[in-house]
C-alpha cells in the first residue's frame, strides 16, 4: 500500500451547489470558459449530455459532438453535461478519466477536477468554477478538496444541496 501512496496522484477538484431548478440550463458562456480550461490540463476526449428528464441527446467523442453540443446548448434544451478527459484513448470509459468537468443544472450541481500540480490553488480552481457557472443558478455554496487518482475525479463530490437557515 505505501508504494502506492508514492506514486499516486493527487485531483484536485471544486463543486458548487445550489437548490435543485426545473427551468435552469447549461450555457454557452460554461461551455466556452471549462473546455479550454480543463484542455489546458487533460485532452478532452468525451462528452455526453442530457436534455430535461434525462433525455438523451449525445455521447461520444468530444471533437465529434463538440458543435452539436453548442447548438443545443444554444437553443436551451442542455442540463446536464460532462466532460471526461484522458491522456490515453480510453474511449467509453468515463470512470478512467484523468480529469473531468460536470454541470447538472437539474440537481444544481458544478464540478470539475484535474491532477494536482504545485501551480494550482485550491481557491483558484473554486474562483474560475464560480466564474464560469455563476449566471446559470444562485449558488448556495462551494468546496474544494484533493483525493486520489485511483478514483475517478467526480465520485466524491456529489452531494445535497440544503435551504439557508436565517
Amino acid at each position: 500500500m505505501a508504494k502506492h501512496a508514492e506514486t499516486e496522484l493527487r485531483i484536485l477538484c471544486a463543486a458548487l451547489y445550489a437548490p435543485a431548478s426545473s427551468t435552469a440550463r447549461a450555457s454557452q458562456h460554461w461551455i466556452e470558459a471549462i473546455v479550454p480550461y480543463l484542455s489546458s490540463k487533460v485532452p478532452l476526449k468525451e462528452c455526453s449530455y442530457h436534455g430535461a428528464g434525462g433525455v438523451h441527446l449525445g455521447r461520444g467523442s468530444f471533437s465529434g459532438l463538440q458543435s452539436q453540443l453548442l447548438s443545443d446548448v444554444i437553443q436551451h434544451s442542455v442540463v446536464v453535461v460532462e466532460l471526461n478527459c484522458h491522456h490515453q484513448k480510453d474511449e467509453g470509459l468515463s470512470l478512467s478519466a484523468q480529469a473531468s468537468a460536470l454541470i447538472d443544472m437539474e440537481t444544481a450541481y458544478a464540478f470539475v477536477g484535474f491532477p494536482y500540480s504545485p501551480e494550482d490553488s485550491h481557491g483558484d480552481i473554486l474562483r474560475y468554477l464560480y466564474s464560469a457557472s455563476r449566471s446559470l443558478t444562485q449558488w448556495r455554496y462551494g468546496i474544494t478538496y484533493t483525493h486520489s487518482s485511483w478514483r475517478a475525479p467526480c465520485l466524491h463530490a456529489i452531494g445535497m444541496g440544503g435551504e439557508l437557515v436565517s
